[in-house]
């Protein structure tokens, strides 16, 4: 089968392809044009040489004509933005695309392919046929827009919500893990998008801010707590963007206040696991064959207190036989860096781990994985599958639940707030506790450790049989 002209088949997809007239060869010094397309498909290829073979041509009549002064990049460049035009239609033309297309002819300036007339040339033309469709159409025109599109034509566009919000991200980059930094994005990106990427930071103002709020925020179906967590991610950003003097004034703080928390009982999301229900799954657990480690994962998170990753991430060089406690190098705060005594339940566990790990970890062989490539990621997806398969169908019953879990049984054991809050690596309150009281004495913490009691799960856990762990892949 023929191909379409223009249109090149290399391998398993197309290029665009434009033999030059031979009198521009013997100019340019060249035969032809090729540019891959990166598509097998051929009715995608034909769309996307569109806009290059028109551009190659109009390079070709500038070339013979004695222009030799632009690259054929440049008028490729030209002919993608008028193709955009004709494509999406006169409702394309707003104050936003204006904006944009006068950015882009100003850095076209800035690098010398254009004249200064050429730009406000532009600029005219566009606003004239943006003008003219909002009197079709008997809209009103958004003479904010039009002048946002002249400053922009000038290079005079103060920094805008879309440059603001790339250059906040960028900068978070080293300080936010890699799924953080994709959910502050996902936030943000949402106020650029109802807002219009090229509106200027120093005009957003609390009456923006709110109207975002009420508008978009406020009736989508999701609980308070997601709501309060987007609206905090733009005040974040916007805090930053005036720190580094972009505003004036954060548009954002306080709004979290307007977010009415609704008095009606609801169920909480995770409840603490009984004693019958801890054994179903550890007895489970203990005959699975093809993962041995999901019992000693579960062990040690109920009587430590760790997130999954905590627990993951340890190491023999983070256990201390001789004081018998567990080292917490790094968490998700500084108050997650902590010693945690072990419980006499889980000592010959813990142990054995040290003991027997092929690769250092206590739990060995596991593949990071997830945004952030944490080593918990594929185990815990795991364990959830598991429980769920041992009739545990509760959906409150969560592996972070054990965490809930073992703080309960603490405090009920006798153990003051502040000591098991310095257990469990929680924050704790008040200028005292997180100034005087940063390191209470280990033996305070062995104690609350100690007074932590499941009736005949410590029995079970003490005597289960432990089999060597394997490495895992999950």
């Amino acid at each position: 089968m023929s191909l379409p002209s223009g249109i090149k088949r290399r391998g398993n997809t197309y290029s665009a392809r434009y033999v030059l007239p031979r009198s521009v060869q013997r100019i340019a010094g060249r035969h032809d044009l090729v540019q891959a397309l990166g598509t097998s498909s051929l009715s995608d290829a034909v769309e996307l040489a569109g806009p290059i073979i028109a551009g190659w041509k109009a390079w070709a009549v500038a070339v013979s004509k004695g222009d030799m002064r632009h690259e054929p990049e440049v008028y490729v460049r030209r002919a993608e933005v008028a193709h955009r035009l004709i494509r999406d239609g006169i409702d394309q033309w707003s104050p936003e695309l204006i904006v944009e297309r006068a950015r882009e002819v100003f850095a076209m300036q800035q690098a010398g392919e254009i004249g200064a007339n050429d730009v406000e040339a532009q600029v005219d033309l566009d606003v004239e046929r943006y003008v003219a469709q909002q009197q079709d159409v008997g809209a009103q025109i958004d003479v904010e827009g039009v002048r946002r599109a002249r400053r922009a034509a000038l290079g005079q566009l103060g920094v805008t919500v879309a440059d603001s919000l790339e250059a906040y991200l960028h900068e978070r980059t080293g300080d936010l893990t890699a799924q953080s930094l994709t959910e502050t994005k996902k936030r943000c990106t949402k106020f650029v998008g109802w807002v219009g990427s090229n509106i200027e930071m120093a005009t957003v103002t609390r009456v923006t801010a709110g109207q975002f709020l009420a508008k978009v925020i406020q009736p989508r179906p999701v609980s308070r707590t997601t709501k309060t967590k987007e609206i905090s991610a733009c005040r974040g950003w916007f805090q930053w963007a005036m720190l580094r003097g972009e505003i004036d004034a954060n548009p954002f703080d306080g709004m979290q206040a307007t977010l009415k928390k609704s008095k009606r009982g609801t169920e909480a999301p995770r409840r603490t696991w009984t004693e019958g229900e801890l054994l179903v799954v550890l007895r489970g657990l203990k005959d699975d064959r093809r993962e041995p480690l999901l019992l000693p994962l579960t062990s040690l998170a109920l009587y430590t207190g760790m997130r999954l990753n905590e627990v993951c991430n340890l190491t023999v060089t983070d256990y201390d036989s001789a004081a018998q406690v567990l080292h917490v190098r790094e968490g998700k705060s500084q108050a997650a860096v902590r010693a945690v005594p072990i419980h006499p339940a889980i000592r010959s566990t813990v142990a054995a781990l040290a003991r027997e790990t092929p690769d250092g970890y206590l739990l060995p062989g596991l593949v990071p994985g997830g945004p952030d490539g944490k080593r918990g990621h594929g185990i815990g997806k795991t364990w959830g599958r598991r429980i769920r398969s041992l009739g545990i169908t509760d959906r409150r019953l969560v592996f972070h639940a054990l965490r809930a879990t073992f703080i309960t049984a603490a405090l009920n054991g006798g153990a003051t707030k502040e000591v098991v809050q310095q257990v469990a690596g929680h924050e704790r309150e008040g200028v005292t506790m997180t100034s005087y009281a940063r390191v209470l004495s280990l033996e305070l913490c062995r104690q609350a450790v100690a007074g932590v009691n499941f009736g005949a799960t410590d029995e079970y856990v003490e005597n289960a049989a432990r089999p060597t762990p394997e490495t895992s892949s999950a």
